[in-house]
């Protein structure tokens, strides 16, 4: 699939992760041409050995887009890596396949780069298939004292709190441009050249806090910060190919424990290690009393040898959870 201005130098190449969202997956497609009426576009489609028929779907319906069939689940970090290796374009554009993007999306993402280079990772904002603000197109980074106020569920009380739940920036409406600590890998652009300095995801993540690392990493690396544009919108399901609570809360703790202990560091980052733990047996403690907090967080605890070191090293998630549950990040 090739969309945009006629000249023949890629300017973005789009990277698509999928995993069992034949559904959405269509739909992820055919947004992209009206989305970058001024950028020629590569399309390339990474599908982590789904079941129901997406990889099928691609090679049927869109033969355009260059598809990477892998074999078995891989895991969102190491299918990017793929479709990054083979990309060709200025920017790497990563998009969730359960969602889209709006008509122009791409084109004012790219703008915003150009006219940012101050900015080393760009963002976008995020609705619901409702039409609803969704904040999760950024975050700000953990510290001791947000994972404190998680444990002892300050930020479940007082959701979006500027003091309690500090990391979800709920004082932002994500209505204005501005800088940001983490990126979300839904709508994620990278200039190839600062991916390739970077080398990419980290592929200790399987799935779930990659995106969180890599911007991080970038910050760290490069000086330059990270920032979203309200300009830039995708309508975003949310984890349409991960919906097995226990397996995926099970991989979202791991890859925030990893973050957490890479990034804070030092006893900064047991401590912060330790905090996620505790807070994961205070919900398990509340759910045996009887409190239903929608999620079966006895089983995660029970299964909490599994997680709670988060993904120490590249190929610890490759197991039966991963394969079940993983497949977008």
């Amino acid at each position: 699939m090739v969309s945009g201005s006629t000249g023949s130098k890629t300017q973005v190449s789009v990277i698509v992760v999928s995993y069992n969202t034949r559904e959405w997956l269509g739909k992820c497609l055919e947004a992209l041409p009206a989305a970058a009426m001024n950028q020629t576009l590569e399309v390339i489609v990474v599908d982590n050995a789904s079941a129901d028929g997406s990889a099928e779907a691609v090679s049927d319906g869109f033969p355009d887009v260059r598809l990477i069939r892998n074999h078995r689940n891989r895991g969102f970090g190491r299918a990017v890596n793929q479709g990054a290796d083979v990309a060709s374009g200025e920017y790497i554009l990563l998009v969730n396949p359960d969602g889209h993007v709006e008509p122009g999306a791409i084109d004012a993402l790219v703008d915003f780069a150009r006219r940012n280079p101050q900015y080393v990772i760009c963002g976008g904002r995020t609705v619901t298939p409702a039409g609803e603000s969704d904040p999760r197109s950024c975050w700000a980074a953990p510290t001791l004292w947000s994972l404190a106020s998680s444990a002892v569920l300050l930020s479940t009380m007082r959701p979006g709190s500027r003091l309690f739940d500090p990391e979800a920036m709920g004082h932002f409406g994500r209505d204005c441009a501005r800088a940001v600590d983490i990126v979300s890998g839904c709508l994620f652009l990278i200039a190839r050249a600062d991916w390739q300095e970077l080398d990419g995801f980290d592929e200790r993540y399987f799935v779930y806090g990659e995106d969180a690392d890599l911007c991080l990493r970038a910050t760290a690396q490069t000086g330059r910060k990270c920032a979203i544009t309200p300009d830039a919108v995708m309508v975003h399901a949310v984890s349409a190919s991960s919906n097995n609570q226990p397996d995926k809360h099970e991989l979202l703790l791991n890859g925030r424990i990893a973050l957490v202990r890479s990034h804070l560091g030092g006893w900064r980052g047991r401590v912060g290690a330790a905090l996620i733990v505790a807070g994961v047996a205070v919900r398990a403690a509340l759910e045996r009393l009887g409190v239903d907090r929608g999620t079966n967080w006895r089983e995660v605890w029970r299964r909490r040898e599994r997680w709670k070191r988060g993904y120490a090293s590249v190929g610890d998630a490759s197991g039966s959870v991963a394969t079940r549950a993983a497949g977008s990040g």
